[in-house]
């Protein structure tokens, strides 16, 4: 082997050397780009998850919203006297269940329910997974408005006259011994739209 031979040999070594430290470096800085990706990719599923969860919330939220809006027509109608339209926003099972006339029964054994004054929403409790299929929504009702003022309780100091037994005083009195009550609805999505399952009182 020549001189010239060991020369060469010595000159190429360092070009070796460098060509294996530029292949580790682009091996480290390939590695790193893939963990950055990886890390988009997380975070940007974790925010995706997030939104799907918000979306869930929000549309349970609008659903029970619906449900109790639905309930609250249907004790309008009740309180303005108007039971047959309240019997047609109830489910089959509700139909199936009590017929109209022994709707209407119901409600004359339970007149609190169309002579309330006013009501109040006790409790609105959304039953099961989003999207929701089920509300239960509680109301107080109330003989008297909410300040207090009864008309039909007003007298007048200026003119007493003496009580005389009527058939309107023995109707008045009557009405009188109405007392304030509760009701819960089942409320239920059937075929697309919101409707009344369930009406119970204490």
């Amino acid at each position: 082997m020549s001189r010239n031979d060991d020369d060469d040999r010595d000159y190429d070594r360092p070009r070796r050397d460098k060509d294996s430290g530029t292949k580790t470096v682009l091996i480290v800085l390939g590695v790193l780009g893939v963990l950055a990706v990886l890390g988009v990719i997380g975070c940007i599923g974790c925010a995706g998850w997030g939104i799907f969860q918000a979306g869930k919330a929000v549309q349970e939220g609008m659903q029970s919203i619906v449900g109790m809006t639905t309930a609250e027509a249907f004790m309008n109608d009740l309180q303005g006297g108007r039971s047959a339209a309240a019997y047609q926003n109830t489910t089959a099972s509700f139909k199936e269940s009590m017929s109209a006339k022994q709707f209407d029964e119901f409600l004359a054994k339970n007149p609190i329910l169309t002579k309330h004054k006013f009501r109040t929403m006790g409790n609105m409790n959304p039953v099961g997974q989003p999207p929701v299929k089920k509300v239960i929504v509680s109301f107080e009702l109330h003989t008297s408005d909410p300040d207090g003022d009864d008309p039909d309780m007003i007298e007048d100091d200026t003119d007493v006259k003496p009580k005389v037994k009527t058939q309107q005083t023995a109707k008045d009195n009557k009405a009188e011994k109405l007392k304030d009550g509760k009701c819960t609805l089942t409320m239920v999505e059937e075929n697309g739209i919101w409707k009344v399952d369930a009406l119970t009182i204490p």
